[in-house]
């Protein structure tokens, strides 16, 4: 790319097919800004401008799926700048990791989402593990029971701005988990009523 006022800029996009292991894409993109103060009053980004994009998803085997993406900005108006259909999309790309397995009456759920651009604020989840009961029923009964729990620790990362003080960073762990037991019924072949009975339950560790 080439633009009068900025300068010229460059990178390649990458796509891989990994058969059985899925897909991958690889984006990079450097440009030396020739005037990084334009239409940027409040915030004045680096001469020096780049980004890298990793997405991967793959479904190995039968029920089991991975999807990442890794997103690294230079600055926080890159794509504002350059790539205003990205941005009008996603403003603020996250980098995470996301494993899923799924069984016949429940589904495991793993994901971990990390801080690499320090100018956006982030709850990084290190990780979150969450276990999903499907609705079943319970054993020959009329009765369905559904449950849903987590356990994860969590890390809230302010964005580091000039103003911002920093220190304000802090961290938990969380357990928290959901039962519920419901009785479906069906009268005059068309009225649904679903009684139900549940509770929840949540702990959280000590903030550091």
């Amino acid at each position: 790319d080439y633009r009068t006022s900025r300068g010229a800029a460059g990178g390649a996009d990458l796509n891989l097919h990994l058969g059985q292991w899925g897909e991958a894409a690889l984006k990079y993109y450097y440009l030396h800004d020739k005037d990084p103060n334009y239409d940027n009053p409040a915030v004045v980004p680096p001469a020096n401008r780049q980004l890298f994009g990793l997405g991967y998803n793959a479904t190995p085997y039968t029920n089991l799926n991975f999807n990442a993406q890794v997103n690294y900005l230079s600055d926080s108006l890159i794509l504002h700048d350059f790539f205003q259909g990205a941005y009008r999309q996603n403003p603020q790309p996250s980098t995470f990791l996301e494993i899923n397995r799924l069984f016949d009456n429940f589904s495991v759920d793993v994901l971990t989402v990390v801080q690499i651009n320090d100018f956006f604020e982030t709850v990084e989840r290190l990780p979150d593990v969450q276990l999903t009961g499907f609705r079943q029923q319970v054993f020959d009964t009329p009765l369905y029971y559904e449950s849903k729990s987590s356990i994860g620790y969590y890390n809230r990362e302010f964005a580091v701005t000039n103003g911002v003080p920093t220190g304000l960073d802090y961290a938990a762990g969380r357990f928290d988990t959901y039962h519920q037991v419901t009785l479906p019924q069906t009268f005059f072949g068309w009225l649904n009523v679903i009684p139900r009975v549940g509770g929840r339950w949540s702990y959280y560790g000590e903030e550091t």
